[in-house]
This record gives C-alpha cells, structure tokens and sequence, in this order.
C-alpha cells in the first residue's frame, strides 16, 4: 500500500514540475539599468527623489538634528537617553566615528554622497541635453555639499569622496582637514547657486513645490559663511587663517 501511494504521490509531482517552473518564471515589465537611470530628465529626477528620500524616513535627519542641537546648547537634556559620553561629545561639538551613534550616522551620510557623486560622475556620458545636465549636476552637488556641511560640525576631519566608490577598498582614504572640507563647500553651493533649476523651473517639472532649487544654495552658502565667521572668532582655532588661499577670500 505505501509503495503504491508513493508511486502515485511522485507521479503528481513530476506532472506538477512543468507548471511549478511556469509560476516560478520572473518576467519583468521594467528594468532599469544604470544607462538607463541616465537616458531622460524623469530618470535623473528619480535618482534625486532616492536622496531626498534619506533625509525624509529619519535616516539622516532625526539624529543629525540631535546632536546638533545639544551641541549649541539652545536645548537641555532632560528626559533623553544617551550616554554621558555622547553628551560630553556634543558639547565639544565633535563626535566620535567609532561610536555607536557616530558610526551610523556617519555610514548613512557618506552613503547619501556616494549616491550623489554616482550621479554626478554618470552625467558626464548622459545623453540628455547639456543645459538640463548642468542643473541636475547642481542639484547633486548641491546636497553633496549639505550632507558634508553637517558631517563637518559633528566630526571635524572627514574623508573627503568626490568620486563614487565602488568597493570597500575604495572607501578607505585619510581624512582631509575640515577648513579643506568648508573649501569644497562653497564650490559645490557656488556651482550649485549657478546651476540649479529657479524655483518657478523645478515647480513645472516636477509639481513639487518643497523640492530644492538655486534660492537653497543661496541660502545654505549663507549659513556656511556664518559657521565659518563663528570659527574664525575664536581665538583657539587660527584653521583657517588669513593667508590668500582661505575660503573667505573674495573672488
């Protein structure tokens, strides 16, 4: 009796396999690929969206925000939940990396500007116009340069990526002091100021009306000066100096 349930129970697998491998065949209606994240404005708008998009689940604002805060001593810290240790970071206004808030939120920042540099570096052979190029490329420098503005208060040095990486290798490289860091900065918002789409350009092609434009670069290249003005007020910190190779030296 087994024998013959067995015989019978296989049977109806074998007749079985060819519809399981029917089911079981993946047949996509869309693929993009990298060439094609780069063929139109609409695919280059989607890669923007993605680094909007860390800053609007929590990934980087919630505990960019924290730290900040505490550290300008505008705020107490009642109630909160963090070490002794990280407070003391936070009012020397230096966090460490290896630490177990520092280390995220320095892996999920650089994460954000590996996206923006793969976006600026696969511009270059984009087929789609050089005038709507320029004002992506703007807008990808534009938050290259929010996202170190705010890892270099917390920080301090930082590594300094321009380029994607590609591999875990790659992603190691020595810290750049952090008034080289302000430098690039202001280059990336200068570019950023001169490039990026108006405010009335971004509402016709996107419908978005809190999507950044170039009055945001203007702005956050305004908050930069004034970091860096409060920087140079103090009598413990000559990084930046006065010589002719300063970031505050007029154009």
């Amino acid at each position: 009796m087994r024998r013959i349930i067995f015989t019978f129970s296989a049977a109806i697998l074998f007749c079985l396999l060819p519809s399981c491998n029917r089911i079981l065949k993946e047949e996509p209606t869309t693929l993009m690929t990298y060439d094609a994240s780069f063929e139109s404005v609409k695919s280059l708008d989607a890669q923007m969206y993605a680094i909007y998009r860390s800053f609007n689940d929590g990934t980087l604002g919630t505990p960019m925000f924290y730290y900040l805060n505490h550290a300008s001593l505008l705020v107490h810290w009642k109630g909160t939940t963090r070490s002794g240790n990280e407070y003391e970071q936070c009012l020397r206004g230096t966090l460490y990396s290896t630490g177990t808030s520092g280390k995220g939120i320095m892996s999920n920042f650089f994460t954000t500007i590996n996206r923006c540099n793969a976006i600026i570096a696969g511009l270059e052979t984009s087929p789609v116009a050089e005038a709507e190029k320029l004002e992506i490329d703007g807008e990808a420098r534009f938050m290259r340069a929010v996202c170190y503005f705010y890892l270099v208060r917390l920080f301090g040095d930082l590594p300094l990526h321009l380029k994607p990486t590609g591999s875990l290798r790659e992603s190691y490289v020595r810290r750049t002091p952090y008034n080289e860091v302000y430098r690039q900065i202001i280059e990336d918002l200068k570019f950023a100021e001169e490039n990026m789409r108006t405010e009335a350009r971004q509402a016709e092609l996107t419908g978005d009306n809190g999507r950044p434009h170039r009055w945001a670069a203007s702005a956050f290249l305004a908050s930069v000066y004034n970091q860096i003005a409060s920087i140079l007020s103090s009598p413990d910190d000559q990084a930046f100096g006065t010589e002719a190779t300063g970031p505050l030296t007029p154009d």
